[in-house]
This record gives C-alpha cells, structure tokens and sequence, in this order.
C-alpha cells in the first residue's frame, strides 16, 4: 500500500507500509462499508514517519448519498471526504478467500 500527498509548491511526500491486520465492517444496512487496516512504514520521505513505525489506513465506501472516506493515521492524520466520485472513489467488495 502506499500514499502519495501533493500540494502545489510543496514537497511530494510518500508512504509504503506492510499491512499486518484489517478489519471489514459494514453499518446502517450497508449504507457504509468500511476496511480498516495496520501495518508497519517500510518507507517514507517524510521526516515525522520512519520506517518501523505504526501506520493505519480507514477505507469507507458511503452508499444512498454517504460519502466516501480515505483516512490516514499514524506518523501525521489526514482524511479526505466527499460524495463526488472523481474526487474520492472507494470501492469495497466483501472479503473472500483467494488463491
């Protein structure tokens, strides 16, 4: 998994983690459906997140007007939300078993 952030005449700032755990829950008759995850940095160009540190991502895909949401925690906190799919898209389908 990795995350890139770019603001406009800022530094690109990447993360790479190794998921360890997760989490699939669904609320309010599958209004919202949400993957949460953990791992560990295994890279960053981020001077406040090291490699070795605790990382977590929250996924939540809204339905019937609920919007969608990326949530990252861990080294810094930061979360985009909207109900306009060429902004923020999430797509979960129900876990199974592959391989």
């Amino acid at each position: 998994m990795f995350h890139i952030d770019e603001i406009p005449g800022g530094q690109n700032l990447s993360l790479t983690m190794q998921l360890r755990e997760g989490n699939f829950v669904t609320y309010g008759e599958r209004r919202r459906t949400t993957l949460i995850m953990a791992g560990i940095v295994t890279s960053s160009n981020d001077p406040n997140c090291r490699p070795g540190g605790l990382a977590g991502v929250t996924l939540t895909e809204g339905h019937g007007g609920v919007p969608d949401q990326i949530k990252l925690s861990g080294c810094w906190t930061e979360q985009w939300t909207s109900t306009d799919r060429q902004r923020v898209n999430v797509h979960l389908e129900r876990p199974h078993q592959v391989g």
